[in-house]
């Protein structure tokens, strides 16, 4: 509690002046569960085909292995749940007509580019969609 009251009585320029305790841009935690998105981290691209896969195209590495991905309708957003528990965002507004054919896709595949454009073998997970996440 006093942590809480502590910060509530800082000036509203505090991050700015680098108040001690507040680091402007500070690292995330390990445990947080929450990683940086692929689009904020490195290139990225998304194509959905006529069937039922969403491809994800990526410049590098990523930072954890992937279980399961999930695109929730309501909110035009996809995201990866990784093997360690993790949230990774795609990062990325997703459009019309992608969208559309998102909501019918049931697998994921991630394909990683090297910066020569050879494409590397398709690593392929389910696809959860999720519909009316939102209420009124």
């Amino acid at each position: 509690m006093a942590d809480t009251a502590q910060v509530n009585q800082l000036p509203e320029n505090a991050i700015e002046k680098g108040v001690k305790g507040i680091k402007k841009f500070q690292k995330m935690p390990p445990d947080t569960p929450v990683l940086p998105s692929l689009y904020t981290t490195m290139k990225t691209e998304l194509l959905v085909n006529d069937g039922n896969i969403a491809t994800v195209f990526h410049s590098k590495p990523l930072p954890q292995q992937i279980w399961w991905a999930e695109y929730d309708v309501d909110l035009s957003q996809m995201y990866f749940v990784t093997v360690k528990a993790k949230i990774l965002g795609l990062g990325m507004r997703i459009w019309d007509p992608i969208h559309t054919q998102l909501q019918h896709a049931k697998l994921a595949s991630l394909i990683k580019v090297s910066d020569d454009g050879k494409a590397g073998f398709p690593f392929v997970v389910p696809l959860v969609v999720r519909h009316f996440t939102l209420s009124d």
